[in-house]
């Protein structure tokens, strides 16, 4: 993402949009900073409305999947067993 980030400066003109740089994947991309601000007040909305799976679906597919991993890990039940090493 940084040399990403150093591209877009680079290729920069004082008419060109501000970015932000991200991952997609398992590439950089840039995506328009404005766009960005709209979603961040939408995921804000959905919160303030109590919508939250509108909220997590908002923030993109891997905030869904480190969401669904939390849940999964963070409600196991730990074995009353001792575990010898």
């Amino acid at each position: 993402m940084g040399m990403e980030a150093v591209m877009a400066l680079l290729e920069a003109t004082p008419d060109t949009p501000a970015c932000v740089v991200s991952l997609s994947g398992n590439k950089s991309v840039r995506l328009p900073l404005m766009e960005c601000v709209q979603v961040t007040k939408e995921v804000q909305k959905a919160m303030d409305e109590k919508r939250f799976d509108e909220a997590i679906q908002l923030r993109g597919r891997s905030f869904e999947n480190n969401w669904s991993i939390y849940k999964l890990l963070a409600h196991q039940k730990l074995s009353k067993e001792k575990v010898r090493w």
